[in-house]
């Protein structure tokens, strides 16, 4: 069953309008399952940008100076990485990447220690668009309705961190163009993701 949302209100990305809705300290989180095709956009989403982000030189965190880099970037994936997560929240200050796989809830503490001005949750939903295409949702524009693959449903997560948080929270939805269990990441949802690092690195 795919996950569908509301199309009502949302807009198409486009790199300027993005980077708008990237203000302070940001919090971006990947959400998904790789075992299932285009479900895995957002784990996948995260892996990439982070991969992107590090092959820049960066001045390294001083424990001694208490200094951080103006974009430092961390990846958690996992609950057995959850407390190491919040421990390490302390040595960011711009950007942070989760991949919260198919447990978003899990890390709602680490966000809200983030103290985040923007939150970003990266996932794969069903707006019936054509496949790879991306669009930007608030957070109350999310509709719950099919969001059947996670355990907490997208809108009650966005809106817990919203009121949690005091942030911006925004859903970027990539339309799936298949999450049957096994399958890949199609070359369409491939290349959105690429194009939208492109935006972000």
């Amino acid at each position: 069953m795919r996950k569908r949302v509301n199309v009502s209100t949302c807009q198409r990305v486009n790199a300027k309008e993005l980077k708008q809705k990237l203000k302070g300290r940001v919090v971006i989180i990947g959400v998904g399952n790789p075992l299932k095709g285009d479900d895995g956009a957002g784990p996948f989403f995260i892996k990439q940008l982070n991969r992107a982000r590090e092959s820049r030189p960066v001045r390294q965190y001083s424990r001694r100076s208490g200094q951080a880099p103006s974009q430092r970037v961390r990846v958690a994936a996992g609950l057995a990485l959850h407390k190491r997560v919040v421990a390490e929240l302390a040595l960011q200050k711009d950007l942070i990447l989760i991949d919260a796989g198919e447990v978003p809830e899990n890390y709602t503490g680490a966000v809200t220690k983030a103290k985040p001005d923007t939150v970003i949750i990266i996932d794969a939903a069903d707006f019936s668009g054509r496949p790879g295409e991306i669009k930007l949702f608030k957070a109350e524009e999310i509709s719950g309705a099919g969001l059947a693959t996670h355990s907490m449903s997208l809108n009650i997560f966005a809106a817990y961190l919203k009121q949690e948080t005091g942030a911006e929270v925004f859903l970027l939805a990539i339309q799936p163009k298949t999450i049957k269990a096994g399958s890949r990441l199609s070359r369409e949802v491939r290349s959105s993701i690429s194009n939208l690092i492109k935006m972000l690195a």
